[in-house]
């Protein structure tokens, strides 16, 4: 039999839930199912605003990637600079 909530795990005959599972039903009883249905559509959840924000973020950093920066060292270089500069 395989798990009642992921549907994934093989749990045996006797259990119905696998260990992961179990800790979310242990979870629920504790702050109770709305609580958790409630941070769950808040943390996991992303409403289509926050796509389209996350979209905009991903395709300008796709862009700054792009984009050399001829100003940039490599930390050893940076270090050698500046022990030539301190002697």
């Amino acid at each position: 039999m395989y798990c009642y909530l992921c549907e994934n795990e093989y749990v045996g005959f006797r259990n119905t839930w696998c260990p992961e599972c179990r800790k979310i039903k242990n979870l629920m009883n504790v702050y109770g199912r709305d609580r958790i249905l409630t941070i769950l559509e808040t943390c996991c959840l992303r409403n289509p605003e926050q796509l389209e924000n996350k979209i905009m973020k991903q395709k300008k950093k796709e862009e700054s990637d792009s984009q050399t920066d001829e100003s940039y060292m490599k930390p050893s270089d940076y270090k050698k600079k500046l022990r030539a500069t301190a002697n």
